[in-house]
């Protein structure tokens, strides 16, 4: 029922279901119909706000324990046609995208349970929905062979309270104080964030990641 529930998401917000994947679905959007990278972008990520809102929907209705939604959004081009065209049987043929991006994308969606969030998103997807959603920087990853920012997708779980917009401030100060090596600033900012949202597990992980580094830093004073 849940797969059900993403494929019909997927095709309702123009995009094509690649591939039953794991316990999950590959949407593809801009093949092969062609369609701007900006649209393709903003039409995932409202497949995302949508596939969420009735998962939750969906599980107010279910009596056992509930399943965790993630996702992640990629953007860049991949290899897209049918795959064993030439096959006698077109049951054994298959619409399909291959490359990088793909391999990206699925990558990305693992990080979302490091982090604690919805959906994770890559650093070209941020630029083309920067302006019409919120979108927040966790980190820098190595994906598909590339170090890179990521982002979580902050809008996929409905609109910023005041706290919280004030909260993914605070983080984002925290981040610039800890890129600029000022990690003992970056400490106490995280320390905040994590004080106004205290199940802000990007909050916990920096958090975290100061203090690692504080006590290397003192024990390398101290073996000097």
């Amino acid at each position: 029922e849940c797969l059900a529930l993403m494929m019909q998401s997927v095709g309702e917000n123009g995009g094509l279901v690649e591939r039953i994947w794991n316990c999950g679905v590959i949407g593809l959007w801009g093949a092969p119909i062609e369609m701007d990278q900006s649209k393709q972008a903003r039409q995932a990520a409202a497949c995302v706000i949508e596939i969420n809102k009735k998962m939750r929907e969906f599980q107010q209705t279910q009596e056992h324990q509930p399943a965790r939604f993630t996702c992640s959004i990629n953007t860049g081009e991949a290899i897209c046609g049918t795959i064993n065209a030439t096959a006698r049987d077109s049951i054994l043929t298959h619409y399909g995208a291959l490359g990088p991006c793909v391999d990206a994308a699925i990558q990305l969606e693992s990080h979302n349970i490091t982090y604690g969030i919805t959906c994770m998103v890559g650093g070209k997807t941020a630029q083309l929905l920067s302006d019409q959603y919120e979108l927040r920087e966790l980190d820098k990853k190595e994906i598909a062979g590339h170090t890179e920012p990521i982002y979580e997708f902050v809008s996929a779980n409905g609109p910023l309270c005041g706290v919280r917009e004030e909260a993914m401030e605070v983080f984002r100060r925290g981040k610039v104080a800890f890129s600029e090596g000022r990690v003992r600033d970056a400490e106490q900012l995280f320390g905040t964030s994590l004080s106004m949202l205290p199940n802000d597990k990007p909050s916990m992980v920096m958090l975290q990641r100061c203090r690692e580094q504080l006590d290397q830093d003192t024990s390398l004073s101290t073996g000097r």
